[in-house]
């Protein structure tokens, strides 16, 4: 009689479980739960079950060379999806966030940030990844410009990449434009030992111009060929009075111009002239 009681008891608690199992999976089933992009916790899959089927696009760790790419394919596939409300949309795009770009997404929200759709998601992270990758494009452009044109040219170009990376110290940059020039130039301009950007491309401009000694006493190479001047000959020496004779000579000046400082054997206009020789 015991052992009878004992198994309708068991069999009465193992309905009630049954029953209290079923009432929660129909409450599942009837109402979904809905995703909250306040939450700092995302399933990578959550958000696409429920959508029709769309090839994903790819995750997004961090690394600044793949950001445009990614930003791209996300547009594609939240314009393929139809997702027209801002929740949605952060869901989703925040569900392909992994790595470094996943935890750089919950500090923000947890600091207190938040974003009213897709395009301010993606501001954000632009600011957060791609500059850095703009300023190791503009590392590595500094790092390998050499002077291939002229002297000019380069200085230009390296002063215009060197003002965008502040952090790099005088010593610094002199070394990295001294390492740009071609040799024989790079050999000349070591010797100054410059210390200074300011300094290298001074010492570089000097020994450039000293190769080239037609251009340095002009300061530019002309396209023309110098021109000689042609000097006149010089007017006969006229038969000059006695008296103005004495009085150039009590004067000292030339019999010839005139003029005080030499006489008329040394005149500069006495070229050509018979009476040259004469005074």
């Amino acid at each position: 009689m015991v052992l009878i009681i004992a198994m309708l008891l068991f069999a009465v608690v193992l309905l009630l479980v049954l029953v209290v199992a079923t009432l929660i999976l129909r409450s599942a089933v009837a109402k979904p739960r809905k995703l909250s992009f306040r939450s700092p916790i995302f399933s990578p899959t959550e958000a696409a079950k429920t959508q029709s089927p769309v090839k994903d696009p790819p995750v997004f760790d961090g690394n600044p060379a793949h950001f445009k790419e990614w930003c791209f394919a996300m547009s594609l596939a939240l314009a393929a999806l139809g997702l027209e409300n801002a929740d949605q949309q952060l869901n989703y795009a925040a569900s392909f966030l992994v790595g470094n770009a996943r935890l750089w997404l919950i500090t923000t929200l947890e600091a207190g940030e938040t974003f009213s759709g897709w395009p301010a998601l993606k501001d954000s992270l632009s600011r957060a990844y791609e500059g850095h990758h703009n300023d190791e494009q503009v590392r590595l452009s500094l790092f390998s410009v050499t002077c291939r044109n002229s002297l000019d040219s380069y200085v230009q170009e390296f002063s215009r990449l060197s003002l965008q990376v502040p952090e790099l110290d005088e010593h610094s940059r002199a070394c990295l434009f001294v390492n740009g020039l071609e040799g024989h130039l790079r050999q000349q301009v070591l010797r100054e030992h410059p210390r200074t950007l300011a300094h290298a491309i001074q010492a570089a401009l000097v020994a450039t111009q000293a190769s080239r000694p037609e251009a340095s006493r002009s300061g530019r190479r002309s396209r023309y060929p110098p021109t000689r001047t042609m000097t006149p000959p010089a007017a006969p020496l006229q038969r000059l009075a006695p008296d103005e004779r004495q009085e150039l000579r009590a004067s000292g000046a030339c019999f010839r111009c005139r003029h005080v400082g030499h006489i008329a054997r040394h005149c500069p206009g006495n070229q050509g002239s018979p009476n040259a020789g004469r005074q």
